[in-house]
C-alpha cells in the first residue's frame, strides 16, 4: 500500500497515539494516496471517493486506521 519507510511512519504514528492524534498525522494523506494508486484498477469507486464523498474518505481512513491497530496486513495494490 505504501513505501516502506511511509509505512514505518504511519504505523509508528498508529502504535504510539491516540486515534484522535494518528488521524492528524500522515494516514489520512497515506490512505488517499493509496486511493489515487488504485484508481487505474477501480476509477469509478475511487473518483467518487477523492471528489464528491468526503464521508466515505473519512470512513476508508478509520478502516485503514483499525486495521493496523489490530497488526493487519493491507494491501491495495492491485497489481
Amino acid at each position: 500500500m505504501w513505501s516502506d519507510k511511509e509505512s514505518d511512519v504511519v504505523m509508528a504514528q498508529v502504535e504510539s497515539n491516540s486515534r484522535e492524534q494518528a488521524l492528524k498525522g500522515n494516514l489520512p494523506g497515506a490512505v488517499q494516496q493509496a486511493v489515487v494508486r488504485a484508481l487505474s484498477s477501480h476509477q469509478k469507486l475511487a473518483t467518487q471517493v477523492l471528489k464528491s464523498d468526503r464521508q466515505g474518505m473519512i470512513a476508508l481512513v478509520d478502516v485503514v486506521y483499525d486495521m493496523l491497530r489490530e497488526n493487519k496486513n493491507i494491501d491495495l495494490d492491485m497489481d
